[in-house]
């Protein structure tokens, strides 16, 4: 018979056992060999278990820390403290892995031994811990890194201790440049990229000045509304966050996922923006220092170019001055007692003298007026073959001396995109030099190769070639290298320091390929015009 007590006693314990299954720690009970006695309703919710899977399951599949090599030993440790509390990690149904908190009590009930167990999610306290070492990481790394890059690939690498940070962008606006700078992860190093970021999510976030996060639905919105463009595929789901010097946004971090729309969460979006902060400021400092690098490489340079400028005068333009000085003076002098050999020995002597002199003066203005900025481009549709032709032409004479054949194999309408006058320099420089390092009886021949964007052309002789440990001093004004023709034929050094400062300028890239003993190969590129 129910009496008012038992009622009583009865409503308690149903009371007990609701506020113990509604708990928010999850709540395991188990015997000696690890079995699992009971659980709340907690537990079955983070670990995705269903009551009546976890009542068949051992509590080391679920805790890994609860090894059945150290069952013994962990029982033997709770038995005598009677109560433990350590950080461990719970691995759930679905495969994810949260990190807890795990007080176990040790309680005997009559003959019965049990461990009763709370289990507390702290995931979030992690990530705060992860936040904090984030920060200190990022702020240790500006000393640490050596360049802008470095520093980037450091903060992917502790970002993605607390998420999927494979795809992390990091773009900074470049204010004397429309293309901003994209830095992002490939293959284990930071590439750097320049893009327009108008019309772009990117573009968008830099404008609203806010962080974002999109998915697949929303950005589609956005390209329908006309507030970003089309692109050939769209993301799953985008998170974006600013970053700011004082009051102006000078960059923006960025995510993206193509398969997961779950992939970052608004959680993961207040990670993002609370380091922006540190991220800004580091960025900041290490752009300022690379600054001050360039600034004093730049201040080198200049004393260099200075340097060399005067030692040309000094040294190069007296040795011709004193040959034409030296001949004019004796024919004007002594003219009656020398032969006509003799005689048209000196004036050869005094005209070649007077050309290299003319060239080295040349060659002088031009790199001067570069070094001064007076030097600009013009570019504009250039057919390759007609300067080539013609520069062979100018240099039909040097050639001749030493019986060498000039040919070209570039087709007629080669055209690049260039100044006409500079690259008319560069091919004149670099025929000229090759004629020079080609033995008698040789040949120079020039080719271009059209690419997609871009024309290779290649000069090649059949000469004496360069050692390998020649070929980087060649382009270097602070190891200027010169040697003598095959001639005797005498150099400046300046040669091909135009050339690499003219094709620089109209945007392409110049290098040279050798093998001693059977001749050179100097490349260089030049944007492609395209009809």
């Amino acid at each position: 018979m129910e009496t008012p007590e038992t009622k009583q006693t009865e409503e308690k314990l149903r009371l007990i056992e609701f506020m113990v299954d509604h708990a928010a720690e999850g709540i395991y009970m188990t015997g000696k060999e690890g079995q699992i006695l009971y659980v709340n309703e907690s537990a079955c919710k983070t670990t995705g278990y269903s009551r009546a899977e976890l009542l068949t399951m051992s509590a080391f599949a679920i805790d890994p820390y609860f090894k059945e090599e150290r069952r013994l030993e962990f029982w033997e440790r709770i038995r005598e403290q009677k109560v433990i509390t350590i950080e461990s990690v719970q691995q759930t149904k679905p495969g994810m892995v949260i990190p807890t908190e795990v007080t176990v009590n040790f309680l005997e009930y009559g003959d019965d031994e049990l461990l009763v167990a709370f289990v507390k999610d702290i995931t979030e306290r992690k990530e705060e811990e992860h936040l904090k070492n984030i920060s200190l990481t990022i702020f240790q790394s500006i000393n640490r890194s050596t360049s802008l890059n470095q520093l980037i690939l450091d903060i992917r690498n502790e970002l993605s201790k607390i998420l999927d940070s494979t795809s992390l962008k990091v773009i900074i606006l470049n204010p004397q440049d429309s293309q901003s700078d994209q830095f992002y992860s490939k293959k284990g190093r930071v590439v750097v990229r320049k893009m327009n970021v108008k019309g772009t999510l990117a573009g968008l976030m830099l404008e609203r000045k806010r962080p974002a996060l999109l998915l697949e639905g929303e950005i589609k919105k956005l390209v329908g509304e006309g507030e970003i463009r089309p692109s050939k595929t769209t993301p799953r789901i985008w998170l974006g966050a600013p970053l700011f010097t004082g009051e102006n946004v000078t960059g923006i971090i960025s995510l993206e996922s193509y398969e997961d729309p779950a992939a970052f969460t608004e959680h993961h979006l207040d990670i993002i923006e609370l380091v922006c902060s540190q991220i800004s400021l580091s960025i900041q400092r290490r752009q300022a220092e690379e600054a001050l690098i360039i600034s004093e490489q730049n201040l080198r340079e200049s004393n260099m170019s200075k340097d060399t400028f005067f030692s040309i005068i000094a040294h190069d333009l007296r040795g011709p001055f004193n040959a034409i000085i030296g001949f004019s003076e004796l024919l004007h002098t002594e003219f009656d007692s020398f032969n006509e050999t003799e005689k048209k020995t000196m004036i050869r002597n005094i005209h070649d003298a007077s050309v290299s002199t003319y060239k080295l003066l040349e060659n002088l203005l031009e790199w001067s007026r570069v070094q001064t900025g007076g030097s600009k481009p013009n570019p504009e549709s250039v057919d390759l073959s007609s300067i080539v032709n013609n520069s062979l032409t100018f240099l039909k004479v040097q050639s001749e001396k030493k019986r060498i054949k000039l040919f070209s194999k570039i087709q007629f309408e080669t055209f690049a995109f260039c100044d006409e006058n500079m690259i008319t320099t560069v091919i004149r420089n670099l025929v000229s030099n090759a004629i020079k390092f080609t033995r008698l009886g040789g040949e120079v021949q020039l080719m271009a190769i059209p690419g997609d964007k871009e024309i290779e052309i290649v000069v090649t002789d059949n000469g004496i070639g360069i050692q390998t440990e020649d070929l980087q001093r060649l382009f270097r004004l602070d190891d200027s290298f010169k040697t003598g023709g095959t001639d005797g034929e005498r150099g400046t050094g300046l040669g091909l320091l135009l050339c690499k400062e003219f094709v620089e300028l109209n945007g392409g890239k110049i290098w040279v390929e050798s093998t001693l003993g059977e001749g050179s190969r100097f490349k260089f590129t030049l944007p492609r015009f395209n009809q």
